[in-house]
C-alpha cells in the first residue's frame, strides 16, 4: 500500500468479487438486514478458543486438524492452503479478533504466520513505522468517512508497496468502498460475518487460478569461484526471514558441492536433486516433505553435494522445481554455482533480481562484464 496522487495509477490487486447488495433504504437511514451467510460452518477447531489479551501482539494459535469443507464450482473459496505468507491483524473489536483467531486455526491457513493486536489503524501506523511490513495486513476499525481515510493516508506513508491490506468496516457505504478501492485496498468486509467469511476473503486474495501467488526470486552467483556467493546467499536468506520477518526459502543448487547444510548444520535425508530428478512428482506434499525447515520462516532445499553421482539434468526440471516453490514462499534465494550452462543462464534471465559477487581482481571484473 502507497501513498496514492492524483496521478498515479498504481493500485493493490482490485478485487472484482465484491458485491453489494441493493438497498432500498440505503443513505435514508438505518441499513436493511443484510442477507445471511451461507449455512457452512467452519471447522470445529476453531470453536474452543483460547481467550484473546489485546495488549501486545499474539502469535494465533496453531493449526488443528480439521475436517475438509467442500469446495464450491465456480466461487472464490477453496481448499487451497494459503503460501507462507504473515499476516498482521490490528482490531478496534474483540469479537473480530476471535475471528482472526479462529481463521489462523483453520489449516487452510496452516502456512502463514498470524500475529493480532488491539488499536485497529492507529496501532498499525505505529507497529510499522517502524518495523516490516506483513504480507498480508487485515485492519478492523470503528471509523469511516473522511476520518478513516485520513488515517489509510498516514498508514500508506509506512507500508511498503505490496502488502495487501483487507478492512472490517462498520459501515456499508458505495462511495467509501470506492475510495478504498482507490487507494489500493484489496477488500473491504462489513459485518456480520463468521470465521469462514473472513477465510474465504483471505485465501481469494492469494489462491487465484488466473493469478497465482509467486514469491520474488533473487539468484546469486558467484564472478570466480571462492569469492563467497555462497555466504551472501546464506545470510541473505537468513536476514529476510530472521530480521525482515519474511517467509523464505534457499535452495542450494551447487549440486556436487553446495554448503548450505553444512553451514547450517543440517544432514537432511534428502535434498534438492531428489526433487530435480523426479519433476513429474512435485507438488506441495512433496516439496513439505524433502524440505529442510531451519527456523519457523526459513526453509530450506539443500544439496546432496556428493561426487558419486553425476547430474544431467536440463532447464526445465530447474523451471519447474522453482516454480512450484515461489508459489508457497514470499522469497526464493537461489545459491547458483559457479558453472555456466544452459540451466544457469536460464534462471539468471528469470530471476527478478541477480546479485553477482565478485572481487577487486581482474579475472573477478573480467567474468561480471562477460555476465
Amino acid at each position: 500500500m502507497t501513498h496514492p496522487s492524483p496521478q498515479s495509477d498504481w493500485n493493490l490487486d482490485d478485487d472484482a468479487g465484491f458485491v453489494l447488495e441493493e438497498d432500498e433504504s440505503f443513505g435514508a437511514g438505518a441499513l436493511a438486514e443484510p442477507p445471511p451467510f451461507e449455512l457452512d460452518t467452519p471447522a470445529p477447531a476453531n470453536q474452543d478458543l483460547p481467550e484473546i489479551d489485546l495488549g501486545e501482539p499474539v502469535a494465533a494459535p496453531t493449526m488443528a486438524a480439521l475436517p475438509p469443507t467442500p469446495a464450491r464450482e465456480g466461487g472464490r473459496f477453496t481448499e487451497q492452503p494459503v503460501p507462507r505468507i504473515t499476516i498482521h491483524a490490528a482490531c478496534d473489536r474483540p469479537e473480530i479478533a476471535e475471528l482472526v483467531t479462529g481463521m489462523a486455526a483453520d489449516r487452510r491457513m496452516a502456512r502463514a504466520e498470524v500475529t493480532i493486536e488491539a488499536g485497529g489503524i492507529d496501532a498499525a501506523v505505529t507497529r510499522f513505522a517502524s518495523q516490516a511490513s506483513p504480507n498480508l495486513l487485515i485492519l478492523d476499525t470503528l471509523q469511516h468517512g473522511a476520518g478513516m481515510l485520513q488515517c489509510l493516508d498516514r498508514l500508506a506513508e509506512v507500508i511498503e508497496q505490496g502488502t495487501k491490506v483487507v478492512i472490517i468496516g462498520a459501515v456499508n457505504d458505495i462511495a467509501l468502498f470506492r475510495e478504498l478501492m482507490a487507494r489500493g485496498v484489496s477488500e473491504y468486509i462489513v459485518p456480520p460475518m463468521q470465521t469462514l467469511d473472513l477465510i474465504r476473503a483471505v485465501c481469494g486474495l492469494y489462491v487465484n487460478p488466473d493469478k497465482p501467488f509467486a514469491g520474488r526470486v533473487i539468484a546469486v552467483i558467484g564472478a570466480r569461484g571462492g569469492i563467497g556467493s555462497s555466504t551472501i546467499a546464506h545470510n541473505l536468506a537468513w536476514s529476510i526471514a530472521e530480521r525482515q520477518e519474511a517467509g523464505a526459502t534457499l535452495m542450494d543448487l551447487d549440486l556436487s558441492f553446495g554448503t548450505a547444510a553444512l553451514d547450517f548444520n543440517q544432514d537432511p535425508p534428502q535434498s534438492l536433486a531428489d526433487v530435480l530428478l523426479s519433476p513429474d512428482r512435485v507438488d506441495d506434499v512433496f516439496l513439505e516433505r524433502v524440505t529442510t525447515k531451519q527456523t519457523q520462516r526459513l526453509q530450506m532445499l539443500t544439496a546432496p553435494a556428493t561426487l558419486e553421482r553425476e547430474f544431467e539434468l536440463d532447464a526445465a526440471a530447474f523451471e519447474n522445481v522453482i516454480e512450484r516453490v515461489r508459489r508457497a514462499s514470499p522469497f526464493v534465494v537461489l545459491d547458483l554455482p559457479h558453472t555456466w550452462t544452459s540451466w544457469v543462464k536460464h534462471i539468471l534471465l528469470a530471476a527478478d533480481d541477480v546479485i553477482v559477487v565478485a572481487g577487486p581482481d581482474l579475472a573477478s571484473l573480467r567474468n561480471t562484464k562477460n555476465i
